[in-house]
């Protein structure tokens, strides 16, 4: 999918240590995905050699488009899947803490990767969809810096 919206930071430092907030609001083009609200805090921990590495805390809320597309259960769906009916709502969708990183390959080129851990919250957790409230994700990938 896609999705257009708004996204502020604001860096500081203590000392060498830098600290970035971060708020993005993100509408998915999709009308029926609805949308969803993000703070994050990531403090920087090692810069040295090309390797930029930072741990940060976020929470997330989505409005109930987003939370019943993802997390609800429609009457006619409950009537096909014999999974109870489900109105989700919406507010706190989820919580995550984790490690970022960056390697830088070239001038132009870098790595990119994450590691983090999500606890779902409010309607999410109590959706006959969700098996496990909490999860760990990992991603990499590559960047061109133009």
């Amino acid at each position: 999918s896609l999705s257009w919206g708004m996204h502020a930071e604001l860096e500081k430092y203590i000392g060498r240590m830098p600290l970035i907030a971060l708020l993005r609001y993100r509408q998915d083009v999709d009308g029926e995905r609805g949308a969803q609200t993000d703070l994050r805090l990531t403090a920087g921990i090692y810069s040295g050699g090309g390797l930029n590495a930072g741990i940060f805390a976020q929470t997330t809320w989505a409005d109930a488009k987003s939370t019943r597309y993802y997390h609800g259960i429609s009457a006619q769906l409950s009537a096909s899947s014999g999974l109870a009916a489900y109105d989700a709502q919406g507010g706190a969708l989820f919580n995550a803490a984790g490690l970022l990183w960056s390697y830088d390959l070239s001038r132009q080129w870098m790595l990119l990767g994450s590691v983090e851990t999500r606890q779902l919250r409010g309607d999410a957790v109590d959706s006959p969809l969700t098996q496990q409230s909490r999860n760990r994700y990992g991603s990499l990938g590559l960047a061109y810096q133009f």
